[in-house]
């Protein structure tokens, strides 16, 4: 006990030297630094142009450009109250430092060495502007050095208020709107001069982060966000305590947006989401990119076309639908939702919505895993109405006879087949596989009633991951981006962010050398091996089936194609997803509104299957995307690729050998 008071002590001790030391050094520097003039370097380009997004056939698709176009504001023409939020907020000691705040970095080392982290950067409004207009955001200490000599120069040449009116005009708001006009005008559809306390308040909130905290994203979020920064005015001696409490009680009030209409818009949004997430709103509004997208113009109007023919007219319901090419993961096409304006929560690509449940389509990664652990598609199990699986009681044998075959089980998607087949395989394998073929939701508590997809994925989740089986087993992450040039027609690295990193890309191949898979050093550029061709074949045969005999009848388009039906507990959602060798297909039906049973939906029965209305526009809509494309055979299922013993005739619990051994197996 001694010892380890002694030791604490002595951090302690080791902590207030440093912050001792810190301090002396930063009061030192800034003193030097002051006695020395610099040179302010020439102000980076801001201005070079809209970023332009193409669609595959180069033709322009959208712009990518502020809703409010840069308007330069005197500091007169901005309401004192958001010049009062923002130093509040930002730099409360603006009017006493020099450019540099020793106090605020001082600061801010004693709250991260608390934290135990990068908390606090102890940046001055100053040091913010000259980063952002002279010396760029490399996390460098080289480039933080530079931004606090030029700022220390800045302010011997500048006053305060023309500081704080540059701050004011360069600064990010989000939404596209640069500077303080426009941002008014966006947010709140009035200029910067007419901003009251809340509204100023309003903006200063999202300084820290401009395009995680936008205010129409989350309301409630913006409002104590807001709250916040009021009580920060107060605090500072901007604002009477009684005029922020009245202020904090009332709601955010935003206009709407004034974004015109275009094509795809959903698809467009995605792509504005992943360029700023990869560069910054910078480059994405000011930097004139040069983007080319996986769009297909003719087939997204196609798309549009045959679900609005099949959609109800009741405006709960929606759909959501992904076309993805399989050999290369292009999203060629996809229904988003009805009213981009009413909503813009992405019900396909999955932008602002976590997706929907699959129901019995998840029952193909069940399938797989089942497949490459040594069953076949003539492994049986018993099919009773009902089987009792610890406290879970699934009903729904689909009229198989027991015992029933899995391909019999896939063919008339049987439940209580396979409750125990998904038994058998574990639920922490089949979960991993459908993450391995391509869907991208994250399972943290996997169970065997996931099976019958309980939990929620998307659209493109789905065709994605039936893509990889269309493709020999081959996983193409889904993109929606393909290249990316910056001003100068100069490359960039597009941004994927379905590509699963190293590390799980390794542990996919690890999964695969561990069912005993020996498939050679495939060389797959952004794609990889996610499944064995075998086990990728054999499912598709029983996926052919379902289609040709099975639920999914209605999806037949009379060329080679796979696929499987899905409906959700209730009748909430009703799936169908299948796949031909070039097209993959998601097409998911629900209420938007609400989890809500699917009663009385023309085109279904009294409550609504994947096999009616989903597969309904799922034949519609293949059969357009598919006009002019040959149809290819699938390949047949052949040789078995694992290296270890026959283990298709082990029963449940039976252990397996690893052991290399020769011959198919």
């Amino acid at each position: 006990m001694a010892s380890l008071r002694r030791f604490t002590v002595r951090l302690l001790v080791a902590a207030v030297s440093f912050v001792v030391v810190t301090a002396a050094v930063l009061l030192a520097g800034s003193a030097i630094a002051l006695a020395i003039e610099w040179d302010i370097p020439q102000a980076r380009g801001t201005l070079k142009g809209p970023t332009v997004v193409y669609d595959r056939d180069g033709r322009v698709l959208a712009r990518l450009a502020a809703e409010v176009e840069f308007r330069p504001a005197t500091l007169d023409e901005i309401s004192v109250h958001l010049r009062n939020a923002v130093v509040a907020t930002e730099d409360r000691r603006f009017y006493e430092h020099q450019g540099v705040d020793p106090l605020s970095v001082l600061r801010a080392v004693v709250s991260n060495v608390r934290f135990g982290g990068i908390r606090e950067g102890g940046s001055t409004l100053t040091q913010q502007y000259v980063k952002n207009v002279y010396v760029g955001d490399d996390r460098t200490l080289y480039r933080k050095i530079r931004e606090a000599l030029v700022s220390l120069q800045l302010e011997k040449e500048r006053s305060k208020d023309e500081i704080l009116e540059a701050y004011l005009n360069e600064v990010y708001f989000g939404e596209g709107a640069y500077g303080a006009e426009a941002a008014a005008r966006t947010y709140f559809g009035k200029r910067a001069s007419e901003l009251g306390p809340g509204e100023a308040a309003v903006l200063a909130s999202v300084l820290s982060a401009p395009s995680a905290l936008s205010p129409r994203a989350d309301r409630d979020g913006a409002k104590a966000r807001r709250n916040v920064v009021l009580s920060e005015m107060v605090r500072a001696g901007y604002l009477s305590p009684r005029r922020a409490a009245r202020e904090q009680r009332a709601r955010v009030r935003l206009n709407d947006r004034a974004r015109p209409a275009q094509f795809a818009p959903y698809f467009v949004e995605e792509v504005r989401a992943q360029l700023i997430a990869a560069y910054g709103d910078r480059a994405v509004y000011k930097g004139g990119l040069r983007v080319t997208t996986t769009l297909d113009r003719a087939r997204q109007a196609a798309l549009e076309l045959h679900v609005r023919r099949n959609l109800p007219t009741s405006p709960s319901l929606d759909v959501g639908a992904a076309a993805v090419r399989p050999d290369n993961g292009d999203v060629l096409a996809a229904w988003s939702g009805r009213d981009f304006r009413a909503s813009e929560v992405d019900l396909a690509l999955g932008r602002g919505s976590t997706g929907r449940p699959s129901g019995s389509t998840f029952k193909v990664f069940a399938l797989v895993t089942a497949l490459e652990e040594g069953r076949s598609l003539s492994s049986s199990y018993p099919a009773p109405g009902q089987v009792t699986i610890g406290d879970w009681s699934p009903t729904g044998s689909g009229g198989c006879p027991s015992p029933c075959s899995v391909l019999e089980a896939t063919v008339r998607s049987a439940n209580t087949v396979f409750a125990q087949l998904a038994r058998d395989v574990g639920a922490e394998d089949f979960t991993t596989t459908a993450r391995r073929l391509g869907v991208r939701q994250r399972f943290p508590d996997p169970t065997i009633t996931n099976v019958l997809g309980t939990e929620n994925v998307t659209p493109l989740d789905m065709a994605s991951a039936f893509a990889t089986l269309a493709n020999d087993g081959v996983a193409c992450p889904a993109r929606v981006i393909t290249e990316v040039r910056d001003v100068d027609g100069d490359r960039l690295e597009p941004p994927d962010p379905r590509q699963p990193s190293a590390a799980l890309r390794r542990r996919f191949r690890a999964r695969l050398r561990e069912l005993g898979y020996d498939l050679g050093d495939e060389k797959l550029g952004r794609c990889y091996r996610a499944v064995a061709p075998s086990v990728a074949r054999s499912a598709t045969q029983a996926l052919a089936a379902a289609v040709t005999r099975g639920t999914g009848q209605r999806a037949d388009i009379g060329r080679p194609q796979a696929g499987k039906t899905g409906t959700s507990q209730e009748s909430r959602e009703a799936w169908f997803v299948g796949y031909t060798p070039q097209l993959s297909l998601a097409v998911s039906l629900f209420h938007r509104d609400a989890q809500r049973p699917l009663a009385g939906v023309p085109g279904c029965s009294s409550t609504c299957f994947g096999g009616e209305l989903p597969a309904q526009i799922w034949h519609d809509a293949a059969r357009a995307l598919l006009a002019g494309v040959a149809p290819e055979p699938f390949t047949e299922p052949g040789r078995d690729e694992r290296r270890i013993p026959d283990r298709r005739r082990l029963g449940p619990g039976m252990e397996r050998s690893d052991a290399p051994a020769t011959g198919d197996g």
